[in-house]
């Protein structure tokens, strides 16, 4: 038998997002997201060809137009910590990351009342 042969490829998206007001049922809505993509899986047909399943885990803001042009925009939810750890990706340099969080969380314990106050000095967006 020779080898499997990919039949479709297929986006799943996981995740989600708060709205800030209500959608309408039976309406037709355009969504603009930013999503990593976090697995890759084959499933078989079991006809000798299979569907490449990616998983798109959604980040950051999401944008939905309504039929009469108007943008809402939606946030992702998601625990501070994982908000944190998608801040800390900015710097990451490639190397462990389980080591890069550790030394940044460790480094903001330890320096806490600066960066108290620094934070204090910022204002809020």
């Amino acid at each position: 038998m020779g080898e499997a042969k990919i039949n479709e490829n297929l986006l799943k998206f996981t995740g989600t997002l708060c709205l800030p007001e209500g959608l309408e049922i039976d309406e037709d809505f355009t969504f603009g997201v930013t999503a990593g993509i976090t697995k890759r899986e084959q499933r078989s047909n079991e006809d000798g060809t299979f569907n490449l399943v990616h998983t798109a885990r959604l980040k950051g803001e999401a944008v939905v137009q309504t039929k009469y042009g108007k943008n809402i925009v939606l946030k992702t939810k998601s625990s501070p910590s994982k908000r944190f750890r998608s801040c800390m990706m900015v710097t990451y340099d490639g190397s462990d990351f389980s080591q890069h969080y550790e030394t940044t969380i460790n480094l903001l314990i330890k320096n806490w009342p600066e960066v108290k106050k620094f934070l204090e000095g910022i204002k809020d967006n």
